[in-house]
């Protein structure tokens, strides 16, 4: 059995602002969740995979709502 693997993406194409991003097994179960912000290009996001399966990263901005 191999060891997990440290991982990271630096985020160069993303505009500035607020984003959550997941990480998710075939079947859509979310196993990493994690909010940050987008202040420069180049943002970096880490974490942590099992070796040898299949994961998925999906990022999406935070829609912040103000009340009427």
């Amino acid at each position: 059995m191999q060891e997990p693997r440290e991982m990271g993406v630096e985020l160069f194409l993303l505009k500035l602002g607020e984003y959550e991003s997941y990480l998710t097994r075939p079947g859509g179960r979310i196993v990493f969740r994690q909010r940050f912000t987008v202040i420069d290009p180049g943002t970096r996001l880490e974490f942590v995979l099992p070796s040898q399966q299949l994961f998925q990263l999906k990022i999406h901005p935070v829609i912040q709502v103000t009340p009427n």
